[in-house]
């Protein structure tokens, strides 16, 4: 069988799965399904969110939102998908976890998902696992997301920015003061330079740790961050997908990972291979200015914030968005317009916004930040806007 065939046969007995999964009332989500088949082309980037309605179960309450209209720019249809996934999970904010978020021309505002990207096997790989993942963490404490859409009115041109914002509570944890070079996995022996250098960074004296019994409390949260807070246990390429949160257990990685940096050779550790891949892998370490330390996405800079948000299990890193003070002024909370007297929709005459002063933010990406993974900034009551 040719390569070509192969591939399709995949494809087409993947698609034959979801949709009898589907008469069996088991629901799939758009993220699942973008992350899933991201890796797939198409010739009109609209059909990386239309291609999908048929295998992400009863869509009947989004067709506000996600009825195919090929008139609709690619910006407008990649902002009602997200605003869709919102509305469906609508306590949760997993659904802005992954690669495809931060400021972008092409995009109505940040917190809006780039469909359009075009991700390679490995990324879909990661980010189905790191999918996986989010469940086992619970940063907000389980409070419940209550967001609140901001938009202009009348709608500006599709490429203006700061047109639609996205409200939200939570509290700051942290400045990124350092951030190191991105993990691209592209080879043990460059993988082992790129950890050199995040132990550098940490400050962990690894001269003086060669096993687990050594291991200071320092060099512990160290290895629990380059591992993400998680551990594989699966023993082979079957069990890829069997995720657990970090124990003491996987200190006995510690002589092969140090290995690995000296010499570059691979582990031979199928569970740490897997877990270094999957928690570092397109990700770079970083420091905060009160010594956190963590992993986030290549787009982070020194100076972001990081936030736990109500609704989501992991923290996010944030980027001060400077705003007009007419931009400011015609970005307005969804309820602040209506149809008047005139039968005419527009800003009501007597809505005041009584809020204190907030900020506006760019939404760069998901993070790990170790120590604040299990409610530990969970009474956070900031109030903030994405844009």
């Amino acid at each position: 069988m040719s390569v070509e065939l192969d591939e399709f046969c995949t494809i087409f007995f993947s698609l034959d799965r979801d949709r009898n999964s589907l008469l069996d009332d088991e629901f799939f989500d758009i993220q699942q399904q973008h992350i899933t088949y991201g890796f797939r082309q198409c010739q009109n980037p609209r059909d990386k969110v239309y291609g999908l309605l048929a295998i992400v179960g009863d869509v009947s309450d989004l067709d506000l939102w996600l009825t195919p209209d090929y008139s609709h720019s690619e910006s407008e249809v990649f902002y009602d998908a997200t605003f869709a996934m919102l509305h469906r999970d609508i306590s949760s904010l997993k659904c802005l976890t992954g690669a495809q978020y931060g400021p972008d021309s092409k995009k109505w505002a940040s917190w809006v998902c780039d469909f359009g990207t075009t991700m390679t096997q490995r990324q879909s790989d990661l980010e189905s696992n790191m999918l996986m993942i989010y469940d086992l963490f619970n940063a907000s404490m389980g409070r419940r997301s209550r967001w609140e859409t901001f938009m202009t009115w009348p709608p500006a041109a599709d490429e203006k920015p700061h047109q639609v914002g996205l409200g939200l509570t939570g509290k700051c944890v942290g400045t990124v003061a350092v951030i190191c070079e991105k993990n691209s996995a592209e080879s043990d022996e460059r993988q082992g330079k790129v950890f050199s250098s995040w132990m550098q960074a940490s400050g962990v004296d690894f001269d003086q740790c060669s096993n687990e019994r050594q291991c200071s409390d320092e060099l512990l949260r160290f290895w629990r961050t380059i591992l993400g807070g998680v551990m594989s246990a699966g023993q082979d390429q079957t069990e890829y997908s069997d995720w657990r949160r970090f124990t003491a257990e996987a200190l006995v990685w510690l002589e092969p990972f140090l290995s690995l940096i000296q010499t570059g050779e691979p582990t031979k550790t199928f569970a740490l291979d897997r877990t270094l891949l999957v928690a570092t892998g397109a990700r770079c370490y970083f420091r905060t200015d009160d010594g956190g330390q963590g992993l986030c996405h290549p787009n982070t800079k020194v100076g972001d914030q990081v936030w736990v948000l109500h609704g989501s299990n992991v923290p996010f890193s944030l980027r001060r968005a400077v705003l007009g003070d007419e931009e400011q002024a015609e970005l307005r909370p969804r309820d602040a317009y209506g149809v008047g007297e005139d039968d005419v929709f527009g800003l009501k005459p007597d809505f005041v916004d009584n809020r204190t002063p907030y900020g506006h933010y760019y939404l760069i990406g998901d993070c790990y930040l170790d120590g604040f993974m299990d409610g530990e900034a969970a009474d956070g009551t900031d109030f903030v806007v994405l844009v």
